[in-house]
């Protein structure tokens, strides 16, 4: 699979009807709800990667170290 933000090869480390847990060379460990994969998927949204980036660093500062992209913390493309 390739990973959710930036598109390079990634580890699927689990995956449910909740979402998935991805491992990324670049982006980190991290784990994607079932509802952003399926509007990435069908709507053809675009995951903006330096600010998910970003966010995905400052929620690991905060010592949340598998951080949560959900429909409410996602960074899209305008």
């Amino acid at each position: 699979m390739s990973c959710s933000i930036c598109g390079a090869s990634a580890r699927v480390l689990e995956t449910n009807f909740h979402g998935a847990i991805v491992d990324c060379v670049e982006c980190g460990s991290y784990v994607v709800s079932a509802e952003v994969l399926k509007k990435k998927e069908f709507s053809g949204k675009v995951v903006a990667v330096q600010a998910t980036r970003l966010w995905l660093v400052s929620q690991r500062l905060g010592h949340n170290h598998r951080p949560v992209i959900t429909a409410d913390t996602v960074r899209w493309v305008k």
